[in-house]
């Protein structure tokens, strides 16, 4: 993309595009400069369809060299729960996750790459210290937490490094995660269907906050930048249902959430995103276009409520 204008694709791919499925994720090689590598998830086509993780190379602004790094088959009729969120971590280390791929208790077994974060090296092999690495053993080495449904996106902070990712749940309970290496976050064996409420186990990672009513969150950020200094340190969400950006404060730790609010904007809807740009405008999407917030104006925010204690 120059100067807005898409000269001719980077990359023409053939994607399974049912319910959520299609191209996934994005991210740059950290060293990109010189290898001019680039990473993707998607969802192959037909005859059989596979979840993709696959890495290019950028040569004369065309995507070329495609390699495998991952690929699982998953059910022909699952449209749902792909995740595909990637990214690389301040340890140079490629990050993704993978939704539960409609089957649930998967997420809870090590064995099985649905319904996880999971951390690789760059040339696709397994870190030997990974959280859940075991050799020989049953695990998934490349398993770095799990027990999600469907997290549609994560973000490294900034400023502690944590990770912090946003998790649909079924028909409540969206979530607000503090990601830690090993960690079980215990769907589907933590949620009472019947009720909605949390079974609340020992053995399973707290959310920092929940929706009670879904809004599909669909994207994060940490937000650090120029434009708005009293927002430095907050994590931002764009949720797909309601179009609202929402924004939580943090302890001096990032550890928990101590205040929370959203903002309704007009003419606009945070959908996708956001993004932090370098002169600290928040961009974001929809399905209508993409949007820049660079000064707020009569458009105060509206507190939620408590989260899930």
């Amino acid at each position: 993309m120059f100067d807005g204008l898409a000269l001719r694709p980077w990359l023409t791919l053939t994607v399974s595009t049912e319910g959520e499925r299609g191209l996934l994720g994005i991210a740059l090689d950290p060293d990109f400069s010189r290898n001019h590598y680039v990473y993707i998830v998607y969802t192959s086509a037909n005859p059989q369809p596979l979840w993709r993780l696959a890495r290019y190379r950028d040569q004369d602004n065309q995507g070329v060299d495609p390699t495998i790094l991952k690929e699982i088959a998953f059910d022909p009729s699952c449209a749902f729960h792909f995740s595909g969120n990637l990214a690389f971590g301040p340890d140079g280390q490629l990050y993704f996750t993978i939704g539960d791929l409609c089957l649930g208790n998967p997420a809870q077994y090590l064995e099985h790459p649905a319904g996880k974060m999971h951390r690789l090296n760059a040339d696709g092999t397994v870190p030997a210290d990974n959280p859940l690495y075991d050799g020989d053993g049953p695990n998934l080495d490349s398993v770095f937490a799990y027990g999600f449904r469907n997290t549609f996106a994560f973000v490294f902070d900034p400023f502690t490094h944590h990770i912090f990712g946003v998790e649909n749940g079924p028909q409540c309970n969206d979530e607000l995660n503090l990601i830690r290496p090993g960690r079980n976050y215990g769907w589907p064996w933590d949620f009472r269907h019947d009720t909605c409420e949390y079974a609340d186990l020992p053995q399973f990672e707290k959310p920092l906050w929940v929706w009670k009513t879904p809004v599909a969150p669909a994207g994060i950020a940490v937000y650090s930048g120029p434009m708005f200094p009293e927002w430095n340190g907050s994590i931002l969400v764009c949720a797909w249902n309601t179009g609202e950006l929402y924004r939580f404060q943090l302890n001096s730790a990032h550890t928990t959430v101590v205040g929370a609010s959203a903002y309704t904007l007009t003419g606009a809807s945070c959908q996708i995103g956001p993004w932090i740009a370098p002169d600290g405008a928040v961009w974001f999407a929809s399905s209508e276009g993409v949007y820049r917030l660079y000064r707020l104006w009569r458009n105060l925010p509206y507190l939620l409520p408590a989260p899930y204690d």
